[in-house]
């Protein structure tokens, strides 16, 4: 899903963008929230966009922190890892490699990112998921390390 801010910019587009953190975690039409959200963390090699980045990550992380979402932050390094055996890939490496993985045509590398995130979150939480694709055990090394939030009981 992507959250499309309009003209709006500083403060009132990172308060729109928390709101809508807040609409879509808690599914309206279910009521139901998720069991967990996983999150992109920081690359330490940001351009000079980071403190931007950093305040929309914080927002983020605050919306689901008080919407009592448990949210894991997988480091840029354990994706790219993940999806190609290679920690410094780069993103049309890995977007080659969701391709090539999943069959499927993705939008953007972002979109691709996206997928290799609910991967690995399937990988660690629900091994057995028909979804999960199958990776090389140098590649499932990624998955080590990561702080995976604690979650008692899958809903869906």
């Amino acid at each position: 899903m992507v959250i499309r801010t309009g003209p709006r910019r500083g403060m009132a587009r990172l308060a729109f963008i928390r709101n809508q953190v807040f609409i879509i975690a808690q599914e309206p039409d279910t009521g139901i929230l998720p069991d967990v959200v996983i999150l992109e963390g920081y690359s330490h090699g940001s351009s000079n966009q980071a403190h931007y980045l950093g305040e929309l990550g914080g927002v983020i992380r605050l919306a689901l922190y008080e919407a009592g979402i448990p949210y894991v932050d997988i480091a840029p390094q354990k994706r790219a890892r993940y999806a190609t055996g290679r920690g410094n890939a780069g993103k049309d490496d890995i977007l080659q490699a969701a391709v090539h993985r999943s069959g499927r045509i993705f939008d953007s590398n972002d979109a691709a990112d996206a997928w290799w995130l609910w991967q690995m979150g399937l990988a660690h939480y629900d091994p057995e998921n028909p979804h999960l694709v199958q990776m090389p055990a140098r590649n499932l090394e990624a998955l080590r390390g990561i702080q995976w939030a604690e979650i008692t009981n899958l809903r869906y």
